[in-house]
């Protein structure tokens, strides 16, 4: 009797500080190895002498001890978050996952991830899901929601102590967002970087109320573009921003998908200058080169573009969403016969510096020769004008 009262206290006491962490180790097992897990008290025990039973029950207390202890550890392992997958596009949602690739949390970083979590947690908790599920979910929702259309791009930020796992979980990661947009139906850019956390990140990423990815993006893309600063980056759309990664090029932890530009809807600065040297009649080649830079007009991204021949330079404005040239400038005649230099696209004839086409399909003449014939038309012209007005004044007197 007293031996059954010491195995009862035992078992009492060790099950008292022996954490019950099954159900945490079936959190992070697949649904074949859970259905094999049998819990001690559905085993069939033998019917059998009383020094059986204290057998059987100091052998049961051995392995919830060896395997709580275990566990423990392997819980840890399998079910600790090891890196940081942020999803941006227009709504941005953060996914802990661990080393086995499993999502150990999730979370919207603002108002419309947290509407894309809760619609992609309709059919379960993303908690324990691997990580390829849970991104097609999440990008789904995404697209539903109409975020995706309207930035253009999805950025992808990996973050964690591990290089070698953070290069692979972006590769994994990129994947899985463009089948999940092939699977919706939308057409949209793939940005994908890993990002070093830091403390000037994290204040940039607080003073515009982004997340930490997007704030990464901005940073590197200010240093490319020294005409835009962080503020005006910052109002732009994911798809600007894929557009102006084209121009910078890539950096060595920031992956795009080929022409991101034209695949968000944006023209990048190459698109820009061909079509600004088409539209002005101009052959890029040993005597004439041109050069685009972005720049921000009225809230809006464009590409100041430069042309130089040898007659003088062109200039146009472009705006990189619609590639349509919204302005021309040129000093190739203007100053000999009295023109302006500035001049918009569309403007009529008798007001359009020569050389500088009326429509901004219409292309001016960069033949030296022919410019001379303008020249001396124009000053023909005045000067018929100046006698006509003379003789008519002479006649009235």
């Amino acid at each position: 009797m007293r031996t059954e009262q010491t195995e009862k206290r035992l078992a009492a006491e060790l099950a008292a500080e022996t954490p019950d962490v099954l159900a945490n180790i079936l959190l992070c097992c697949t649904p074949e190895a859970q259905r094999r897990v049998m819990p001690i008290a559905a085993a069939k025990r033998p019917a059998g002498r009383k020094w059986v039973k204290a057998l059987y029950a100091a052998a049961a207390m051995l392995v919830l001890f060896v395997g709580g202890y275990f566990g423990i550890g392997q819980y840890r392992q399998a079910c600790a978050a090891e890196y940081t997958v942020t999803l941006d596009a227009g709504a941005s949602v953060q996914l802990e996952v661990s080393r086995s690739g499993r999502v150990v949390s999730a979370a919207g970083l603002d108002e419309k991830g947290r509407a894309a979590l809760d619609a992609a947690q309709n059919g379960g908790k993303l908690r324990g899901r691997a990580l390829d599920t849970a991104v097609r979910t999440v990008v789904s929702a995404m697209a539903a929601q109409g975020d995706i259309a309207d930035e253009g791009a999805v950025l992808v930020s990996v973050t964690g102590a591990d290089a070698d796992e953070n290069a692979a979980a972006k590769a994994a990661v990129t994947q899985s967002v463009t089948r999940a947009l092939s699977e919706s139906g939308v057409t949209a850019s793939v940005l994908a970087q890993i990002v070093e956390k830091n403390g000037a990140l994290t204040a940039l990423a607080e003073k515009y109320g982004i997340s930490e990815g997007r704030a990464a993006l901005i940073a590197e893309t200010a240093e490319n573009e020294p005409a835009l600063n962080e503020t005006e980056l910052s109002k732009l759309s994911l798809g600007a921003l894929a557009a102006l990664t084209e121009n910078g090029g890539a950096k060595a932890s920031l992956d795009a998908t080929a022409d991101a530009a034209a695949v968000s809807g944006y023209v990048s600065a190459d698109a820009a200058e061909k079509s600004a040297c088409a539209q002005a009649g101009v052959s890029i080649g040993s005597t004439a080169s041109a050069e685009a830079t972005a720049d921000m007009s009225d809230g809006r991204l464009v590409y100041k573009v430069k042309i130089e021949t040898p007659a003088g330079s062109i200039s146009c404005e472009v705006d990189a969403k619609t590639g349509e040239i919204t302005r021309w400038v040129s000093n190739l005649v203007s100053a000999a016969v009295g023109g302006t230099d500035a001049q918009s696209a569309g403007a009529p004839a008798s007001q359009q510096t020569a050389g500088v086409p009326a429509q901004t399909n219409a292309a001016p003449e960069t033949d030296v020769q022919a410019l001379a014939g303008q020249v001396y038309d124009a000053l023909r012209d005045a000067v018929d004008r100046a006698r006509t007005e003379l003789e008519n004044e002479l006649t009235q007197k």
